[in-house]
């Protein structure tokens, strides 16, 4: 999907085949590097997902309840369910991913990605978290809602074509949230919130590393493309922690 948004602004930049050979390696160096980063970090926290939390929240629940319980914590909902990763174009069941929550690689390979590619096109400098023009003009059919696919139920789902004023920036923000909506992952598996719900990327924990997967992948796109002068890819400095 993200080399797929990448290609929409390749073509309306017209670049050169060199030019997107550059553009394509360093996309997908940071997202490999994501990978990496990112379940290095969900095994050092292992954290549970929503699933697990919320359905077992209370020391009565789960498989190895510490103590007896008659008054299960109204923090805890044995029945909740989450809405799934919706399987497209199979009829196999909805499933929650089976690896630790924090933090989420849906996040961390869409900051990647994305703000990789808004470092190539010197849309925005080194540090800078704001909106962008690279989807001017632009919009974004994903391959689930194309009028095409099934659910796993077999029902087709709808067309629904997508514009993004704020670039980039944007896709990395709704990229991030949106697994909230599904219910895979907490707020704070993409980044930190302020008391009204928008992202905080300033907030750090007590060893001043800041919170979730877009800070981690904006860190990644930064750190390779500043390692290669802005032209390229040497190597990878980010610490596994950070």
């Amino acid at each position: 999907m993200y080399n797929q948004i990448v290609r929409r602004v390749a073509i309306a930049k017209k670049n050169t085949p060199a030019k997107n050979a550059s553009l394509f390696a360093l996309v997908n160096a940071a997202m490999a590097d994501a990978g990496i980063l990112a379940w290095e970090q969900k095994y050092f926290h292992d954290f549970w997902r929503p699933v697990v939390g919320i359905r077992e929240h209370d020391q009565s629940m789960g498989p190895e309840p510490t103590e007896a319980d008659n008054n299960i914590s109204d923090n805890c909902d044995p029945l909740w369910l989450p809405l799934g990763a919706p399987n497209t174009n199979s009829r196999k069941k909805n499933f929650t991913p089976n690896f630790p929550a924090y933090p989420s690689g849906h996040a961390t390979f869409g900051a990647a990605a994305l703000h990789m590619t808004r470092l190539f096109y010197k849309e925005v400098k080194v540090g800078d978290k704001n909106p962008d023009n690279l989807f001017n003009g632009l919009d974004f059919i994903s391959e689930e809602f194309n009028g095409i696919s099934t659910d796993n139920k077999g029902t087709v789902r709808p067309r629904h074509r997508r514009n993004f004023p704020k670039g980039l920036w944007q896709m990395i923000i709704e990229n991030g949230r949106s697994r909230l909506y599904l219910g895979v992952h907490w707020i704070f598996d993409a980044f930190a919130v302020k008391e009204d719900g928008t992202p905080d990327l300033t907030r750090t924990d007590k060893d001043g590393n800041p919170f979730g997967g877009v800070p981690l992948g904006i860190n990644i796109a930064e750190d390779i493309y500043q390692a290669g002068g802005g032209k390229g890819p040497k190597k990878s400095t980010v610490s596994p922690n950070s």
